[in-house]
């Protein structure tokens, strides 16, 4: 979390300015977003470590535009 508030909210390795290459938009803007299921029993499939596996309902209820805790974890991703 403080890596990314250093790097994507202070801006500081970039002296404070939004480097040029930069592009301003949503993510639908930039990838291609699909719908699928989550296996089940989805704890089957899960880990404590590695990479997170985002889900809907991490970004539901949420005030901000950014997701910060993100609980699950694929078994895959260790």
């Amino acid at each position: 979390m403080a890596i990314f508030k250093s790097w994507f909210i202070d801006l500081e390795p970039f002296e404070n300015r939004v480097p040029s290459t930069w592009k301003n938009g949503v993510l639908g803007d930039f990838v291609e977003i699909k719908c699928g299921q989550s296996p089940r029993p989805i704890q089957k499939y899960l880990s404590n470590c590695g990479l997170h596996w985002l889900k809907i309902s991490n970004a539901i209820g949420i005030s901000s535009p950014f997701i910060s805790e993100i609980k699950d974890v694929p078994i895959s991703s260790v």
